[in-house]
């Protein structure tokens, strides 16, 4: 029985030895575990820490602000890795409650832009200017990598956005700008150098030829500032980070802007002026008071600068003056207004009654349709043919009454 015992003992011994290492070795990897998930909460903690501080907090969108939206990668069997995750650039038409913004591309394709309603989350502003320090490159302890930006072009000194009215050149708006660096420049005693898309401006800085006073003030500005002020041409649309921003800038400041007087190009004058001379020709043509006047406008509505008669049979019908019975007798050169078949003698009488002409007759529009059917006649070279030939058989009725009465 004591052997027993200590044979019990024994084992119990040497089994307790086994179980307590078994036991430090879970202990062990009970607190490993502990420290991954302590690893993996801190980092969690401090990416929603980084996204809540300069996403959620900061995003606070306007109507008119210039953003980019997530896009949802494309079913084509390439990689996401390499597929633009944000598209744009959008702008912010509707601010919306929830956080959810109304946007609507800048550029619309194919006359149809593309608009859509999205939180804030699937948002970030447009922007391709560094707006870090010069040490940007260096990485934030607080920036989790995926969000480190790789951005070059530094932050303006100053900008502006001003808005033209509506009668200015696209050309004056960029030459507009490039007076008021230079006059900045001019004001503060700095050296720039101006990179504009604008040719056109460069051009005409550069002519001696310009008649526009416009042109010349900003060359003259731009002569004393010929010690700061640099002027160079830069290729539109290639993705140059500064040209596009300043590209959004200028769009965003059609309904943002702040307003500029700038003097009217002479095409908006030469335009204004010919409108001002259609409105008044057209006023004259409306109050012109005789039978002619009246009678051209049942049939044309109003005038304009395009030829619109080439044919005299035409003018003939529309102002009721021609070899007729009906407009000699009116100045005294036939004793009766009547055709030979016994009705009055007009152009209508030829066109759409007249047995002489019976073979040429047009069908009788309706006092509603007559601007219609005449637009139409027109370009009718049949119409204008069976016209041309109603009117010189009535010429030719001319002719034979005026011999008969004077023999």
């Amino acid at each position: 029985m004591v052997r027993n015992e200590l044979r019990l003992l024994q084992g119990d011994i040497k089994n307790f030895k086994e179980e307590r290492q078994s036991l430090l070795l879970q202990i062990q990897e009970k607190n490993k575990n502990v420290d991954n998930l302590k690893s993996i909460n801190n980092s969690l903690v401090k990416t929603n820490s980084y996204y809540d501080r300069n996403k959620s907090g900061k995003v606070s969108l306007r109507k008119g602000d210039i953003v980019a939206v997530r896009r949802k990668p494309n079913t084509t069997g390439e990689s996401t890795k390499t597929q633009p995750r944000y598209r744009g650039p959008m702008v912010v038409t509707e601010v919306r409650s929830g956080d959810t913004y109304r946007i609507s591309q800048l550029e619309p394709r194919k006359g149809r832009p593309y608009t859509t309603i999205v939180h804030v989350s699937q948002l970030k502003v447009w922007r391709s200017w560094n707006e870090d320090d010069d040490d940007s490159s260096t990485n934030s302890h607080n920036e989790p990598e995926m969000q480190r930006s790789k951005r070059t072009v530094r932050k303006p000194l100053r900008y502006e956005d001003f808005m033209p009215d509506s009668y200015n050149s696209v050309f004056q708006a960029e030459l507009e700008a490039i007076h008021f660096a230079c006059n900045w420049a001019l004001q503060n005693n700095y050296k720039i150098n101006i990179h504009t898309d604008s040719l056109s401006s460069i051009l005409a800085i550069q002519s001696a030829n310009s008649r526009s006073e416009f042109v010349y003030s900003v060359k003259q500005d731009i002569f004393k500032a010929r010690h700061l002020v640099g002027l160079s041409w830069v290729k539109a649309h290639v993705g140059i980070p500064g040209n596009e921003w300043a590209d959004q800038q200028a769009k965003s400041a059609i309904n943002l802007g702040i307003e500029r007087l700038i003097p009217a190009p002479r095409s908006f004058l030469r335009r204004a002026l010919k409108q001002q001379i259609l409105n008044e020709w057209n006023e004259y043509f409306m109050n012109y008071n005789s039978a002619s006047g009246a009678r051209a406008r049942d049939f044309i509505d109003k005038v304009d600068f395009n030829f619109l008669i080439t044919n005299k049979f035409l003018i003939f019908f529309l102002c009721g003056h021609g070899p007729f019975p009906f407009n000699l007798n009116r100045f005294k050169l036939l004793d009766s207004p009547s055709c030979i078949c016994g009705e009055v003698g007009d152009a209508d009488h030829y066109v759409f009654s007249c047995s002489l002409t019976k073979d040429l007759h047009l069908s009788r529009p309706a006092d509603a349709h007559k601007k219609a059917w005449f637009r139409n006649t027109m370009h009718n070279r049949q119409a204008v043919t069976k016209i041309s030939e109603a009117f010189r058989i009535s010429a030719g009725i001319y002719d034979s009454l005026t011999r008969d009465g004077s023999s």
